[in-house]
């Protein structure tokens, strides 16, 4: 719908779960992985990533967020590969942390989440529309919060795995990514007063 109201000259990449049913017309569809990212995630993640970085000074950028795309499109930091994605998915879920915790551990192992899709981008304006399924609405943690600023930090991150048990268990690779970030050896994501 939100297609054919923005007029003719619009360019749509819709990242759509496997199983689930695709949008029609001039969307270009790339079918992701939920609820533990795949490799269509990844697939959907650089697709993602290059309409962002293609957007020019003068383009507006729209983004449809709703639940579900922490894993539907994924594109983590370059010290971690999918196995490294799909465990720390599968320790997350199992892990009985409230979504916020989960949610500062997924925003500094992805370059998409945590404003950084936004950031990516060169548009002179961008809007984004989320459809929450987290209990009050809080858009960082809708998809982990691909076009907002974040909150949270490294050290938030390693804090949350700590106090809910599960930072051991995360892969090798994620932890020295975050204990790296926390060193402030890797960038933080976006903040709300950058």
């Amino acid at each position: 719908a939100a297609i054919g109201r923005l007029g003719r000259d619009v360019e749509a990449i819709v990242a759509v779960p496997r199983g689930y049913p695709a949008p029609g017309g001039r969307c270009r569809v790339v079918w992701g992985n939920h609820p533990v990212p795949g490799p269509g995630s990844l697939a959907a993640g650089r697709a993602l990533w290059a309409a962002a970085r293609a957007a020019e000074p003068a383009d507006r950028l729209l983004f449809l967020v709703s639940g579900g795309g922490s894993a539907t499109a994924e594109l983590p930091v370059a010290r971690l590969d999918l196995d490294d994605c799909v465990r720390t998915t599968e320790v997350l879920l199992d892990g009985g942390a409230p979504i916020q915790a989960m949610n500062a551990v997924r925003r500094h192992l992805s370059q998409l989440k945590g404003g950084r899709l936004a950031m990516a981008s060169r548009a002179g304006r961008f809007a984004t529309v989320a459809i929450s399924d987290v209990v009050g609405d809080p858009p960082g943690d809708v998809a982990s919060g691909p076009t907002v600023p974040d909150p949270t930090t490294y050290a938030d991150a390693l804090r949350a795995g700590r106090r809910y048990g599960f930072l051991d268990r995360l892969p090798a690779a994620a932890r020295r990514a975050l204990r790296d970030g926390a060193a402030g050896r890797l960038p933080e994501t976006p903040k709300p007063e950058d």
